[in-house]
């Protein structure tokens, strides 16, 4: 909670405490509930560092201090060490493992294009690198088409027309940064409604 504002902190604006305290608290509490859960969840842990394991070209580590990357890097090297001894366990094959890491990577990327930014802000593409199921990568093409319809090239879903919503309190640019918990609270929850095409 940032006790400024009495909100939560924006992801890529919490400190550092925050950020280790979450990234080896959730392979915890994953783990519990499955090893191959743990896995995933210590993976995403691990790639949201240092570039998605080659899915994203910027590593966020870089952005911290060099004191902060010290501390980062020893999370790093721990949680790798948990994915080893996981793999070990599972006995999974490693192209089977990283297929659904980028799975999971897919549909973390795409909610956060959705609920991090307003529809207008959202710009007119985004582009998501995917598994394909057979070993190979494949870059989806999501295109703003406007009045909250999404195009994904290739299409990568079963349904041709899908129909999501999400509820949330909108905040224009030029108010997040004067927000605080009173101007948030204050602003009615909308429904938003998009959908993904062919």
């Amino acid at each position: 909670m940032n006790h400024e504002t009495g909100l939560q902190y924006h992801l890529t604006e919490t400190p550092l405490p925050i950020v280790v305290n979450t990234m080896t608290r959730s392979p915890d509490f994953n783990a519990e509930h499955s090893d191959f859960s743990g896995l995933l969840s210590s993976m995403h842990s691990t790639g949201f560092l240092t570039g998605r394991y080659g899915l994203d070209k910027p590593h966020l580590i870089d952005k911290f201090s060099r004191p902060e990357q010290k501390v980062l890097t020893k999370i790093i090297y721990n949680e790798l060490a948990r994915q080893k001894t996981l793999r070990k366990k599972l006995k999974y094959h490693i192209d089977t493992v990283f297929s659904a890491y980028k799975s999971l990577q897919f549909f973390d990327i795409v909610s956060l294009y959705y609920n991090c930014q307003p529809a207008g802000s959202r710009g007119s593409k985004k582009k998501i690198n995917v598994p394909t199921g057979n070993g190979n990568n494949k870059t989806i093409i999501i295109q703003n088409l406007g009045c909250q319809h999404y195009s994904f090239a290739p299409y990568p879903f079963r349904k041709c027309d899908i129909k999501i919503s999400f509820y949330g309190r909108w905040i224009k640019d030029n108010e997040k940064y004067k927000l605080n918990r009173d101007t948030f609270f204050n602003k009615d929850i909308a429904e938003q409604v998009v959908r993904f095409v062919d």
